[in-house]
């Protein structure tokens, strides 16, 4: 089975990442990965698209946030785009810190690292862009 892309392009307003359940749905389906590739992947997805929409695109409905998914057959990886000026993943504050256990927000890029099999940050002039991967665990039947 040769590599297999989908797009998903999504207006930066909050309620939008509804979308992303359908979307996985759709490549889930074709695909056929299993539920625990399809629940990692649903959650950093969910995780990457906020952060674009929140702190990239600053919630401007104008801009888009640009999703692809590249499907192979041990693999799904993800690449998710917006148009902010970026970070640095090396300077975020850690959530499990005392401090910062009941602090609202600050978990995406943590939760990204915690379920996603490898994960990637690259500043791009165009905007942040966030990549990574999902391994099939088990093998496909």
């Amino acid at each position: 089975m040769s590599d297999t892309t989908f797009s998903l392009n999504i207006a930066s307003v909050r309620t939008n990442v509804h979308e992303l359940e359908p979307f996985l749905e759709r490549i889930r389906t074709e695909f056929e990965f299993d539920e625990d590739m399809y629940s990692r992947s649903l959650i950093a997805l969910t995780e990457a698209v906020n952060n674009a929409i929140i702190h990239g695109n600053k919630d401007d409905p104008d801009k888009l946030v640009y999703v692809r998914c590249r499907c192979s057959p041990d693999r799904i990886e993800y690449v998710v785009r917006d148009s902010g000026k970026g970070f640095d993943p090396e300077n975020l504050s850690d959530p499990t810190r005392e401090e910062n256990l009941l602090r609202e927000g600050g978990r995406g890029v943590y939760i990204i690292k915690t379920v996603a099999d490898e994960y990637e940050f690259h500043r791009k002039p165009e905007g942040m862009e966030v990549v990574f991967r999902v391994f099939r665990r088990t093998p496909k039947e």
